[in-house]
């Protein structure tokens, strides 16, 4: 059984459903609300605890109502939360807007996941040196997300970084980053420049994989995904479906690449990652759309 360790964030989201996206200053009527458990982290676990993996998760939350809420539903999902600190910092927060087309706004408050330290991840050592795989993101400081990669590359583990919400990264966490995971926005941010068409993308990816250890891989929304590499680039196509909501798409992708990829190639791991994101963007929700053990099962 693969063995993956997410070191990231961990929310309380709260959903609101519009008929269109507000302007600025714009002030508009919400059609539904809910609240659930989120993070671009938790999002990523979740995925590839459904599918199989032993997962665990290295973060933090506060010792507040949401904080519990969260900590029910890790125990639920079977992800083992002996390294998640409880803080006396508020539970991260994320408000989510959704339009009919499916399109969202996110608006995040850190809360204790701006806590992860370094000295956060020297604690969790023994938990990320006994995994397969580790995964990260931006939702936590970037000092522990290197930190982390540090102790998984002295380990000879495999590094996954979905590099969201984008922002240029060290040249020493690219370093130590087996899989770079960006959308075509987090690319132009990740490489400070705009990015007209494929070709261009193509390039971008090529120049990060002189520090990129395997490859880049760069998810198009309903255009697929670029899987570039030393030896070549492939474009996966989308699976077509009428999107309801794409919040935890990309999230679901990385989490079943990561549950794929020790036992198939990259460009395998893709097309199983792309089916499953096409059932989150069809389904309302961020977890909660991402299919159950038995939907999986029936893959």
């Amino acid at each position: 059984m693969n063995q993956i360790c997410v070191v990231g964030s961990l929310n309380v989201d709260t959903t609101m459903t519009f008929k269109a996206l507000p302007q600025v200053g714009e002030t508009i009527a919400g059609k539904t609300i809910k609240h659930s458990a989120g993070g671009k982290g938790f999002n990523q676990a979740v995925t590839a605890s459904r599918l199989g993996s032993k997962v665990s998760f290295v973060g933090a939350i506060g010792r507040d109502e949401r904080g519990e809420f969260l900590q029910a539903i890790l125990t639920e999902e079977e992800i083992d939360q002996e390294k998640i600190a409880v803080m006396d910092d508020e539970t991260g927060q994320a408000f989510v807007a959704v339009d009919e087309a499916g399109k969202n706004m996110i608006l995040m408050y850190g809360g204790a996941n701006e806590k992860v330290t370094r000295e956060l991840i020297y604690a969790a050592e023994a938990k990320i040196a006994a995994s397969d795989i580790v995964i990260s993101q931006f939702e936590i400081p970037e000092e522990a997300v290197l930190e982390a990669f540090r102790i998984a590359k002295k380990e000879k583990k495999t590094t996954i970084l979905n590099p969201a919400p984008g922002k240029t990264c060290s040249e020493d966490l690219l370093a130590l980053t087996d899989y770079l995971i960006p959308n075509e926005t987090e690319l132009e941010l990740v490489t400070g420049k705009t990015l007209q068409n494929q070709t261009e993308r193509i390039q971008a990816a090529r120049k990060l994989l002189q520090l990129v250890q395997k490859a880049v891989i760069v998810t198009l929304g309903d255009a697929g995904s670029l899987l570039v590499s030393a030896e070549s680039e492939t474009l996966v196509p989308a699976k077509k479906v009428k999107a309801v909501d794409t919040t935890a798409a990309g999230d679901s992708f990385i989490g079943t690449f990561a549950h794929c990829i020790q036992t198939q190639t990259a460009e395998e791991a893709i097309q199983k990652a792309t089916e499953i994101a096409a059932m989150v963007v069809a389904r309302e929700g961020a977890y909660t759309s991402i299919p159950t053990k038995q939907e999986l099962k029936e893959q």
